[in-house]
């Protein structure tokens, strides 16, 4: 799940309920808006943020353990 200011990443949960298993949460340094994220491989995430205000418009790679 994708915020402002936090990546939550859920795991070993149960069926679709999230809140049953594990919570990682990765704060993010820019305080752009976030549009997008998604999975690269298992160790590597893609972030996109919106462009506003000459600001932003990126893609970001963001490595996790």
């Amino acid at each position: 799940m994708l915020t402002q200011k936090n990546i939550l990443i859920f795991s070993d949960f149960k069926n679709d309920d999230f809140f049953s298993g594990k919570l990682k949460t990765i704060a993010l340094e820019y305080r752009t808006q976030k549009e997008g994220i998604t999975f690269k491989d298992k160790n590597t995430l893609l972030i996109t943020d919106e462009k506003a205000h000459g600001e932003g418009g990126n893609l970001y790679e963001l490595k996790i353990n």
